[in-house]
């Protein structure tokens, strides 16, 4: 009987231990997952180029993760700004590349902007070779033939090149854009989509802006913002 007593004492210790392990791993593999979730801020430099295209939590955290993959290592790390015609998609692409002269001393600040049609006529390879650790911002960049993209594609194909290129157009074209020419990916992985905010959304945006700027708003002036 004593054995059988020491023996089911010993199997109860080790089922709590299996426990109290398996709580353990769940508090890691939480821990863990809190810390992949935290996103660093904006420094003052970075919220004067990106607060207004970012106004949501998630949207500053799908944005910031998109910031640190940007390299101008030319086959990887290049940009896919997407958004309605009235999100002023092109002045992000440029504050990208204000940030990226401010941030990497790599990079020699010469950017050229071109259309996705132009470069159906130009030499995509010399326009990339002119503007080595340099920037190239092309706007709706499906009006791009195949011929062009597959030039534009054997161009940044090349580690002795620096460069970072931001495709600029509509999330629908670029959507159809990459469906085409799937080999695109690999070379442009860091995506940002400038998303239209309801009103709610908007009057949010603007009360954390005045908190920014040490004021606030009352509930009536939040009323008031709301219906303007």
């Amino acid at each position: 009987i004593l054995e059988e007593e020491e023996e089911a004492a010993e199997e109860e210790k080790a089922a709590e231990e299996a426990s109290k392990e398996t709580v353990d791993a769940r508090e890691t593999i939480l821990k863990i997952q809190q810390a992949q979730e935290e996103i660093r801020d904006l420094n003052e430099e970075e919220r004067a180029l990106f607060a207004p295209f970012i106004q949501t939590k998630g949207a500053r955290r799908r944005f910031m993760k998109a910031l640190d993959l940007i390299s101008l290592a030319a086959y990887t790390g290049n940009v896919i700004v997407t958004g309605d015609a009235d999100s002023d998609t092109i002045k992000l692409a440029k504050n990208i590349m204000k940030d990226i002269q401010m941030t990497d001393a790599n990079f020699s600040g010469v950017i050229a902007k071109v259309s996705g049609s132009s470069l159906n006529s130009k030499s995509i390879e010399g326009t990339i070779s002119k503007l080595n650790n340099g920037g190239l911002i092309i706007e709706k960049a499906s009006g791009m033939n195949s011929q062009a993209v597959m030039k534009l594609l054997k161009a940044l194909n090349q580690e002795k090149t620096g460069i970072v290129v931001i495709l600029e157009d509509s999330k629908k074209a670029m959507k159809r854009m990459l469906a085409a020419y799937p080999s695109m990916n690999t070379f442009f992985n860091a995506r940002i989509e400038v998303e239209q905010l309801n009103n709610d959304a908007l009057a949010a945006y603007g009360r954390q802006y005045a908190a920014h700027l040490e004021y606030s708003i009352d509930d009536l002036g939040m009323l008031a913002l709301q219906t303007l």
